[in-house]
């Protein structure tokens, strides 16, 4: 894969679908996996100092 994209394996219950519908919808992401994609960014990029 070029832009270093993996493919990853994500097993959720029918509770954790129903909050990520729910976070998809309200933050306007297009999907799952774009919600998905950036809370682990967000999460996992160092952050920049000011």
């Amino acid at each position: 894969m070029r832009d270093g994209r993996r493919l990853w394996s994500f097993q959720a219950t029918e509770a954790d679908t129903n909050v990520i519908d729910d976070l998809v919808d309200t933050t306007g992401a297009r999907s799952r996996s774009e919600l998905i994609s950036c809370a682990l960014k967000a999460h996992l990029m160092p952050r920049r100092r000011r």
